[in-house]
């Protein structure tokens, strides 16, 4: 299950929900490809309205769903797929005369452990609403492989500011770039609104390779083409501090020399009785038969 994106009808979802209200942030649902097997998947799409009972999909309103075989994927161009969605009657969803699609991207995780972690800041951003200031959070994106934008974390809100600060945000770096530091990644800057879709107020792209490098990243819009414009900027990123952690798998560390050792204890203690009685919790005799009824 993901996450619930309020007043949003193009939602880019980033978080996994899981149960008693803890969450984590993920890019995707990680599962095995058996190629020999025909695995389907289905997927279905909810109007929330409770958000006090998420797993209980009857108090929401139902939307559309889709069925795809995890096979059809892999082998589609740039392992992407498109799906219109369909009601329980079998007939596409539709939107103002369009049929609405559910996207869906997969690829390959690579073994990489690394962490990357930084704190961001940012200033001299424009105003965005009438009353009040911005409500700023950051969006980061990953090249995908059909050279689209896959959402891969999310930072939270700051509310009612131009010089919003981010609390340190922890990234691994498979889910960042899957271990290419060449990688072209996307930090949207968007402005929060309660019952409307975010507004963009900057992008800035990048590689994790050049903003190990950078200190600062100016903010710029689109043009109708969907080229970043740099002749104005909305804004600056502040990174005010950053690393790269490296996270050994165990395998590395036994590749790289390290000797384990294992220590087994058995606690014959008298309350546990003699071991030759075969009442006995350690009873070290011959197998017993048991009949049971």
């Amino acid at each position: 299950m993901t996450e619930v994106q309020d007043d949003n009808p193009n939602p880019d979802f980033t978080k996994e929900v899981k149960k008693k209200k803890k969450t984590r942030f993920t890019y995707m649902i990680k599962l095995d490809y058996m190629f020999e097997e025909v695995q389907i998947f289905r997927m279905e799409v909810y109007d929330c309205d409770d958000k006090k009972h998420l797993n209980d999909l009857s108090k929401h309103d139902f939307i559309g769903l889709a069925e795809f075989v995890m096979g059809d994927l892999m082998t589609a161009k740039g392992q992407k797929l498109a799906i219109k969605l369909k009601g329980r009657d079998g007939k596409v969803v539709t939107h103002k005369s369009q049929q609405v699609p559910i996207i869906i991207r997969c690829e390959e995780i690579k073994n990489n452990n690394d962490e990357y972690r930084i704190k961001l800041s940012a200033k001299d951003l424009p105003k965005m609403d009438w009353f009040g200031k911005a409500d700023p959070f950051l969006q980061w994106y990953r090249k995908a492989e059909d050279g689209g934008w896959m959402s891969v974390h999310k930072s939270e809100v700051i509310k009612n500011t131009y010089t919003p600060r981010w609390q340190e945000m922890y990234i691994p770096v498979r889910r960042l770039n899957n271990g290419d530091m060449k990688r072209p990644i996307l930090i949207r800057c968007l402005d929060w609104n309660k019952k409307a879709e975010p507004a963009i107020i900057g992008e800035a792209e990048t590689t994790l390779a050049a903003l190990l490098e950078s200190k600062e990243l100016p903010l710029f819009r689109r043009d109708k083409k969907g080229d970043l414009k740099p002749d104005h900027k909305y804004g600056v990123l502040i990174i005010e501090s950053q690393n790269l952690k490296k996270k050994y798998s165990f395998l590395e560390y036994i590749t790289g020399g390290m000797e384990v050792n294992l220590i087994v204890a058995i606690d014959f203690t008298g309350s546990n009785g003699d071991p030759k009685d075969v009442k006995s919790l350690h009873y070290m005799g011959p197998p017993v038969a048991f009949s049971f009824f």
